[in-house]
C-alpha cells in the first residue's frame, strides 16, 4: 500500500482465527469444513455438535496442536443408520475427521453418561476410540499414532496443556468427555477399549510357548 509519505510499503496480514465455512448441524446434517491457516492452533476450529434426532448429541472439539501449513479439515458425524452396526456398543456418535495429516493435535468427544454406565458398568472406563482400517474394529485411539508413540493413560481429569504429549489420553467424568493426543485421522467415537479376542490370546499363548521351547532347546 502507499503510505502518507507517498512511499510504497509491504503489508503482511496474519489471520488470528481460521477461515471457516460451516453448515449448521440439524436433524439431517452435522458436518463442517474448516480451513485452518498454517501456524494457527487447532483449538481455534469451531466446535461441532451432532443435533440429529436420536443421536447422543455428541460434541467434537479440538483442544490443542498447531497446523504445520494451511489445512482444510473435514469434520462430520456419521448417520447412525449407516455403518456396520458398531453404534450399539458406543457411548457417543461416530465422528469422521480428516485434514490434519501427520500434525499432532488433541481431539475430544463428549459421551452419553447414562449410555456409558449402562454399557460398561462405569463411565470411568470410557475412552476415545479409533476405527482401525486394518481390522474394521474400534481400538484405543492412540494405538493409531505413528511409530514410537507410547500410550499413556493420564487418568480422570480435563485436558490441560501439560498433557500435550503424543499418546497421552484421558477421561473427564466431570464434563463427560474423552480426549487424546493424536497424529492420525479416521473415524472416532467414545466407548470401551475392547479386550483381546480369544484367537488373539491363543496366538499370544502359542508364541510364548514357542519362545519357551526355543530357550529350553538352547540350554
Amino acid at each position: 500500500y502507499v503510505g502518507d509519505t507517498g512511499l510504497e510499503h509491504a503489508l503482511i496480514l496474519t489471520p488470528t482465527t481460521p477461515v471457516t465455512v460451516a453448515t449448521a448441524p440439524t436433524t439431517a446434517n452435522a458436518t463442517m469444513v474448516s480451513k485452518v491457516a498454517g501456524g494457527l492452533n487447532y483449538s481455534t476450529v469451531p466446535v461441532l455438535t451432532n443435533a440429529r434426532i436420536g443421536s447422543h448429541n455428541t460434541t467434537a472439539k479440538l483442544l490443542g496442536g498447531s497446523a504445520s501449513e494451511n489445512k482444510p479439515l473435514d469434520i462430520a458425524f456419521e448417520d447412525a443408520s449407516a455403518g456396520s452396526g458398531t453404534f450399539a456398543s458406543l457411548a457417543s456418535d461416530r465422528l469422521s475427521f480428516s485434514g490434519t495429516d501427520s500434525d499432532r493435535f488433541v481431539l475430544s468427544l463428549t459421551y452419553d453418561e447414562a449410555a456409558a454406565i449402562a454399557l460398561y458398568g462405569s463411565e470411568t472406563l470410557t475412552r476415545l476410540l479409533w476405527l482401525s482400517p486394518q481390522t474394521g474394529q474400534f481400538m484405543n485411539a492412540v494405538d493409531g499414532n505413528s511409530a514410537g508413540s507410547v500410550a499413556f493413560f493420564a487418568g480422570d481429569h480435563a485436558y490441560t496443556t501439560a498433557d500435550f504429549v503424543l499418546g497421552r489420553y484421558g477421561v473427564d467424568t466431570t464434563n463427560n468427555t474423552v480426549w487424546a493426543v493424536l497424529d492420525h485421522n479416521s473415524v472416532f467415537a467414545a466407548g470401551l477399549v475392547p479386550e483381546p479376542t480369544v484367537m488373539g490370546l491363543l496366538s499370544m499363548t502359542g508364541g510364548m510357548l514357542l519362545r519357551r521351547r526355543g530357550r529350553t532347546a538352547c540350554v
